[in-house]
C-alpha cells in the first residue's frame, strides 16, 4: 500500500480508453447505474458542435435528410461501441440487448456505397 491516489482508469485495450478516475463514476458503472457525466465530456471531446449545431434546426423543424442522419450517425460512432455507450446510461440489465449489440456486422450493412 503506497497511498498513492488513482489518477486514471482504462475501459478497454486501446490508449484512447484512458480516463481520468472519478470513485462514484466507477461504481456508478458497476452498479448499472450509470455514468452520464463521463459520456458527455467524450461527446464533448470527439463530436463536433458545429455539425450538431448545423443539424440542430433541421431536426427540430421535421426536415432532417438521410444525409443529415447519417452525418450523426458517423459522429456518434466517433464515440466508440454501442454497448460502451450504452453502459453509461442508467438502465436495467438486459444481457439479451448486449448479446444483440455485439454483432456489429449490421451497422455497416445498410450505408451507401459512397458513405464506406
Amino acid at each position: 500500500m503506497t497511498g498513492a491516489p488513482i489518477l486514471f482508469a482504462s475501459t478497454g485495450e486501446g490508449l484512447d480508453d484512458f480516463e481520468r478516475f472519478h470513485a462514484d463514476r466507477m461504481a456508478g458503472r458497476i452498479l448499472d447505474m450509470g455514468d452520464i457525466l463521463t459520456l458527455i465530456e467524450q461527446a464533448e471531446k470527439k463530436m463536433d458542435a458545429e455539425e450538431a449545431e448545423k443539424v440542430a434546426p433541421k431536426a427540430m423543424a421535421g426536415q432532417l435528410t438521410l444525409a443529415d442522419f447519417l452525418s450523426q450517425l458517423q459522429q456518434i460512432k466517433k464515440l466508440g461501441s454501442m454497448k460502451k455507450m450504452l453502459g453509461m446510461i442508467p438502465r436495467r440489465t438486459d444481457a439479451r440487448a448486449d448479446r444483440e449489440l455485439s454483432t456489429s456486422a449490421r451497422s455497416t450493412a445498410w450505408r451507401p456505397s459512397s458513405a464506406r
